[in-house]
């Protein structure tokens, strides 16, 4: 929408992958993900600063689209998304979705532990504790393929020999 700037995703995500915009040509343009703080160095809230995006980043549950879009534009949201829940309401338990599946290895491990098998309930153990070494932080997930994910590099290291 034109002087829209914060939009909310519309479906529970675990990470966002990409933003692109398409233009007039059906063209995508993908917009490169930038930080709050760069966001609030470059903002002017003036409807005359206002025009195509080019850049966005990720705040809760919102993106926010930086310049201003001047109109009407389409956009095209990659993310990854939660498929299932281990609550039959339909409700999410109160952890990142990423958590469920480690959390059900363990209520496996205890109902084994429970008829004292314990030879299963290493198993189950062993499958909970690869998983947790394989947790990948939401941040880290949108990072992958940033240009801008915090890393500053003293201009005298970039120089070549």
């Amino acid at each position: 929408m034109a002087g829209t700037r914060r939009y909310t995703m519309p479906t529970p995500f675990e990470a966002l992958r990409f933003i692109s915009l398409v233009d007039e040509d059906d063209k995508h343009i993908k917009l490169e993900r930038i930080t709050r703080e760069y966001y609030e160095t470059q903002f002017v809230d003036d409807p005359d600063s206002e025009s195509q995006p080019t850049h966005y980043f990720r705040e809760s549950d919102d993106y926010i689209l930086h310049p201003t879009p001047d109109k009407v534009r389409t956009l095209v949201i990659g993310y990854w998304g939660i498929f299932s829940n281990l609550s039959s309401s339909n409700t999410a338990p109160e952890m990142p979705q990423v958590w469920h599946e480690i959390l059900l290895y363990g209520a496996i491990r205890r109902g084994w532990l429970r008829y004292n098998d314990f030879v299963r309930a290493q198993y189950w153990e062993a499958l909970q504790m690869r998983a947790l070494a394989n947790i990948k932080p939401t941040q880290a997930k949108e990072e992958a393929d940033s240009r801008l994910s915090g890393i500053d590099i003293p201009v005298e290291l970039m120089k070549y020999p």
